[in-house]
Formats: structure tokens, C-alpha cells, sequence
């Protein structure tokens, strides 16, 4: 049976350049972040994600699904962010497919507010 674990990384490896510049990468990406979130909380009372979902559903309703895609998240990522969003009152959750098994997101008139510049909250 073979070992399914990866070689020991050499000296080498851990300081390549490459890794050296992702790590740098993601050292920035998270101060960004932090101080991101920050702000997008003060000033919205959003984190990023539900700032960013809100600003997609301003085109218009969505399912939760092509939501999940157009963020490049899972879509039981989407479903938290939308209970959290749902919970603020920002957004609706309503059956859209004459069957029932779908679901349509649309933005509330707090939404358009929260997110911080007028929009048109789609009808029902």
C-alpha cells in the first residue's frame, strides 16, 4: 500500500520565491480584509459578503443558486449569508417556480438603505 501523504517539503521549497509571494499575498489580503469588514460595519452593518450579495441582487431577483455562482461560493454559503440578510430584513426569500422548489431572492426597500445608495427594490 502506498502513502497517500505528500513528500517532506525541503528548505528549498518553503522558500521559494513563489510561496514567499503567496504568503505576502495572503498576508495582505487579510489586513485588507480586516479593515474592510471594519469599515463595511460601521458605516453598513454588513460583512463583506452580505455588502457584496446585496449588491448583485440590486440587478434584480435572483436564485439563491446563481447567486452562489456569481460569488464563487458554495451555496450553503449563500443560504448563511441570506439568513443573515433575511434576519436584517434586507432581503426576502419567497417560492418563485410554480412547483415550489424554487426560491427567489429579492432586496427590500431596508436593503436599498443598508446598502447605502437609492435602488429600486424589485416587486414581487
Amino acid at each position: 500500500m502506498s502513502d497517500p501523504s505528500p513528500p517532506p517539503s525541503t528548505e528549498a521549497e518553503l522558500n521559494s520565491p513563489e510561496l514567499r509571494f503567496l504568503t505576502a499575498l495572503w498576508d495582505t489580503w487579510q489586513a485588507l480584509t480586516t479593515v474592510g469588514e471594519a469599515r463595511l460595519r460601521a458605516l453598513h452593518g454588513l460583512d463583506l459578503r452580505g455588502f457584496v450579495a446585496l449588491s448583485y441582487l440590486q440587478a434584480g431577483p435572483q436564485h439563491p443558486a446563481d447567486l452562489a455562482r456569481e460569488l464563487g461560493v458554495p451555496r450553503y454559503e449563500v443560504s448563511r449569508v441570506l439568513a443573515a440578510l433575511d434576519a436584517l430584513g434586507t432581503v426576502t426569500r419567497e417560492r418563485g417556480d410554480t412547483d415550489g422548489r424554487g426560491v427567489i431572492v429579492r432586496i427590500t426597500p431596508a436593503g436599498c438603505e443598508r446598502w447605502g445608495r437609492p435602488c429600486k427594490p424589485s416587486a414581487p
